[in-house]
Protein backbone atom coordinates (compact mmCIF):
# COMPACT_ATOMS: atom_id res chain seq x y z
CA UNK A 1 0.00 0.00 0.00
CA UNK A 2 1.39 3.39 -0.97
CA UNK A 3 -1.17 5.64 0.75
CA UNK A 4 -2.00 5.27 4.43
CA UNK A 5 -4.28 8.31 4.72
CA UNK A 6 -7.39 6.36 5.73
CA UNK A 7 -5.68 4.49 8.56
CA UNK A 8 -3.54 7.40 9.80
CA UNK A 9 -5.72 10.47 9.28
CA UNK A 10 -6.08 10.74 13.07
CA UNK A 11 -2.45 12.00 13.27
CA UNK A 12 -3.21 14.97 10.99
CA UNK A 13 -3.41 18.44 12.52
CA UNK A 14 -5.01 20.90 10.09
CA UNK A 15 -4.49 24.66 10.18
CA UNK A 16 -6.59 26.74 7.78
CA UNK A 17 -5.78 30.34 6.86
CA UNK A 18 -7.71 32.75 4.68
CA UNK A 19 -11.31 33.47 3.81
CA UNK A 20 -13.34 30.29 4.32
CA UNK A 21 -16.27 31.77 2.38
CA UNK A 22 -14.14 31.82 -0.78
CA UNK A 23 -13.33 28.10 -0.50
CA UNK A 24 -16.73 26.92 0.71
CA UNK A 25 -18.15 26.10 -2.73
CA UNK A 26 -15.13 24.06 -3.83
CA UNK A 27 -16.46 20.87 -2.21
CA UNK A 28 -13.01 19.56 -1.36
CA UNK A 29 -12.30 18.21 2.11
CA UNK A 30 -9.05 18.63 4.01
CA UNK A 31 -8.43 14.90 3.49
CA UNK A 32 -8.84 15.33 -0.28
CA UNK A 33 -6.42 18.29 -0.27
CA UNK A 34 -3.94 16.13 1.63
CA UNK A 35 -4.33 13.44 -1.05
CA UNK A 36 -3.55 16.04 -3.73
CA UNK A 37 -0.33 16.73 -1.82
CA UNK A 38 0.65 13.04 -1.88
CA UNK A 39 -1.38 11.64 1.01
CA UNK A 40 0.40 9.78 3.80
CA UNK A 41 3.04 7.57 2.13
CA UNK A 42 4.53 6.01 5.27
CA UNK A 43 2.64 4.04 7.91
CA UNK A 44 5.21 4.80 10.61
CA UNK A 45 4.52 8.54 10.74
CA UNK A 46 3.40 9.79 14.15
CA UNK A 47 2.60 13.41 13.33
CA UNK A 48 1.51 15.34 10.25
CA UNK A 49 0.82 19.07 10.13
CA UNK A 50 -1.25 20.21 7.14
CA UNK A 51 -1.48 23.96 6.58
CA UNK A 52 -4.05 25.13 4.05
CA UNK A 53 -3.99 28.76 2.97
CA UNK A 54 -6.88 29.91 0.83
CA UNK A 55 -5.40 32.07 -1.91
CA UNK A 56 -8.58 32.73 -3.91
CA UNK A 57 -11.65 31.00 -5.31
CA UNK A 58 -10.78 27.27 -5.24
CA UNK A 59 -7.07 28.11 -5.04
CA UNK A 60 -4.99 26.82 -2.15
CA UNK A 61 -1.42 26.86 -0.96
CA UNK A 62 -0.71 23.75 1.09
CA UNK A 63 2.19 22.67 3.27
CA UNK A 64 2.72 19.26 4.82
CA UNK A 65 5.26 18.88 7.64
CA UNK A 66 6.18 15.47 9.06
CA UNK A 67 9.23 14.04 10.77
CA UNK A 68 10.22 12.42 7.45
CA UNK A 69 9.36 14.95 4.75
CA UNK A 70 8.06 18.40 3.86
CA UNK A 71 6.02 19.34 0.79
CA UNK A 72 4.55 22.60 -0.46
CA UNK A 73 1.94 22.74 -3.23
CA UNK A 74 -0.28 25.28 -4.99
CA UNK A 75 -3.60 23.75 -5.99
CA UNK A 76 -5.96 25.50 -8.39
CA UNK A 77 -9.19 23.57 -8.81
CA UNK A 78 -10.70 25.92 -11.40
CA UNK A 79 -7.75 25.62 -13.77
CA UNK A 80 -6.97 21.99 -12.90
CA UNK A 81 -3.35 22.73 -12.01
CA UNK A 82 -1.14 21.54 -9.16
CA UNK A 83 2.27 23.15 -8.76
CA UNK A 84 4.75 21.20 -6.67
CA UNK A 85 6.81 23.97 -5.12
CA UNK A 86 8.96 21.95 -2.74
CA UNK A 87 9.57 18.41 -1.59
CA UNK A 88 12.29 17.82 0.97
CA UNK A 89 13.16 14.38 2.29
CA UNK A 90 16.11 14.13 4.71
CA UNK A 91 18.92 11.89 3.49
CA UNK A 92 18.22 9.27 6.16
CA UNK A 93 14.73 8.59 4.70
CA UNK A 94 15.48 8.72 0.98
CA UNK A 95 15.98 4.97 0.66
CA UNK A 96 12.37 4.41 1.83
CA UNK A 97 11.05 5.84 -1.48
CA UNK A 98 8.88 8.42 0.28
CA UNK A 99 9.29 10.85 -2.62
CA UNK A 100 8.21 8.27 -5.19
CA UNK A 101 5.19 7.32 -3.06
CA UNK A 102 4.23 10.99 -2.62
CA UNK A 103 4.26 11.54 -6.38
CA UNK A 104 2.39 8.32 -7.09
CA UNK A 105 -0.33 9.12 -4.55
CA UNK A 106 -0.59 12.66 -5.89
CA UNK A 107 -1.06 11.44 -9.46
CA UNK A 108 -3.79 9.00 -8.39
CA UNK A 109 -5.62 11.76 -6.48
CA UNK A 110 -5.19 14.35 -9.23
CA UNK A 111 -6.66 11.98 -11.81
CA UNK A 112 -9.63 11.28 -9.52
CA UNK A 113 -10.30 15.04 -9.39
CA UNK A 114 -9.76 15.59 -13.15
CA UNK A 115 -6.64 17.73 -12.89
CA UNK A 116 -5.00 18.34 -16.25
CA UNK A 117 -1.60 19.72 -15.21
CA UNK A 118 0.98 18.76 -12.60
CA UNK A 119 4.08 20.98 -12.54
CA UNK A 120 7.29 19.92 -10.86
CA UNK A 121 10.73 21.46 -11.02
CA UNK A 122 13.74 19.34 -10.08
CA UNK A 123 16.94 21.03 -9.03
CA UNK A 124 20.50 19.83 -9.16
CA UNK A 125 22.89 20.23 -6.28
CA UNK A 126 24.80 18.46 -3.57
CA UNK A 127 21.78 17.78 -1.37
CA UNK A 128 19.15 17.58 -4.10
CA UNK A 129 18.32 14.37 -5.95
CA UNK A 130 15.19 15.29 -7.91
CA UNK A 131 17.21 16.38 -10.92
CA UNK A 132 18.95 13.01 -11.16
CA UNK A 133 15.76 11.05 -10.47
CA UNK A 134 13.60 12.87 -13.02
Amino acid sequence: MLDHTEELYHIVKVTRNGDEDIAEHCNLSDKQLLALCGGIPDNTLTKLDLTITIEGPCTFETEVHTEKYYVSRNINLQEGIIINNTMLVPTIYRSTRIGTKLFYNQIVASRAHSFSTLRTNAIQGTDFYGYVTW
